[in-house]
């Protein structure tokens, strides 16, 4: 995440990073003990895979998953101190209260002061607690993996190279999936795919973006009548076309918005979540173009245009 200043306020963006980016940043030494981590990780990958992912598809239903996730231990927490407790109605009427006949003290208040140390004093502990909590965790990750028998069982490299070709495979095989997803949908699909190609084009995202697209894609029609499942799989669909086929995402997607009233209608939304033209990039700026282009009856394209030059 990226943070940019402009007339003293901040705006986070987020921008999109390559493998290759984290690898610019490694120092080149070797941690032979990240070796062992991949084959470990590798082993309980294929033992979850074969042994426990086919009894948990076989008995999850949508309904138990949400279950647990409204009974994860967090969640639990946080909804006991929260105001749908009933108990917690009492500390709202008295932090009103204490807002009412709120005064405030002299600097050389004994109790301000006592304040001070004692939270100088949890900020202290809190770090030395965290120092001892890593240090102990490296200590333990090197026990762990650098012993004899973890590196005896990564002496076996047979089936790496099965393994790149099954990624391969796995990639020819989105691609494929992707192609054939190219024309298939509609509004939904479409703005969708063009908030994925701006996004794209511009290379990184700023929250209050991100925050448009959120409301749009939970509050307006088609998408607020989708449950999350169906716009997740949705949204995964379109993402995959988008990176694996981006140049077929965009020519088609005159093909997805079959008549005028739905290019109209994406078009909108879209530009909806771009926001001022002027805070675009160079990149979105022209995607957009495109979009207007592809889009857009040639009268709205030209009012767009000289919009643009006018600002």
């Amino acid at each position: 995440m990226l943070v940019g200043m402009a007339k003293r306020t901040t705006r986070p963006s987020f921008v999109s990073r390559e493998v290759e980016d984290i690898l610019a940043m490694d120092d080149g030494s070797e941690d032979e003990e990240f070796t062992q981590v991949n084959k470990m990780s590798e082993l309980m990958e294929a033992s979850y895979e074969n042994m426990v992912r086919p009894v948990i598809r076989n008995v999850m239903t949508n309904k138990l998953s949400e279950m647990l996730v409204q009974m994860h231990p967090l969640r639990m927490e946080r909804a006991m101190i929260s105001d749908r407790n009933p108990a917690t109605l009492p500390i709202k009427a008295a932090a009103e209260e204490a807002i009412k006949n709120r005064k405030q003290v002299s600097k050389d208040n004994p109790f301000l002061m006592m304040e001070k140390v004692n939270a100088q004093l949890i900020e202290q502990s809190l770090n030395l607690y965290r120092d001892m909590r890593d240090a102990s965790f490296e200590m333990m990750f090197h026990g762990i993996y650098s012993n004899p028998m973890a590196v005896m069982m990564n002496a076996d490299r047979h089936g790496q190279v099965d393994h790149v070709q099954d990624q391969m495979h796995d990639l020819d095989s989105m691609r494929l999936e992707a192609r054939e997803q190219l024309e298939v949908g509609g509004l939904a699909e479409g703005v969708v795919r063009g908030l994925l190609l701006m996004a794209r084009a511009s290379g990184s995202v700023r929250r209050s973006r991100l925050a448009r697209s959120s409301e749009l894609l939970h509050s307006a029609e088609p998408f607020a009548s989708m449950d999350d499942q169906e716009r997740s799989e949705m949204i995964r669909q379109q993402s995959t076309i988008v990176e694996l086929l981006p140049d077929d995402a965009l020519a088609t997607l005159p093909k997805l918005l079959s008549n005028a009233a739905n290019r109209k209608k994406a078009l909108a939304m879209v530009e909806e979540v771009a926001g001022d033209r002027g805070e675009l990039t160079e990149q979105a700026r022209m995607m957009l173009d495109n979009l207007e282009h592809m889009l857009a009856p040639k009268s709205v394209t030209k009012a767009a245009v000289k919009k643009t030059e006018e600002a």
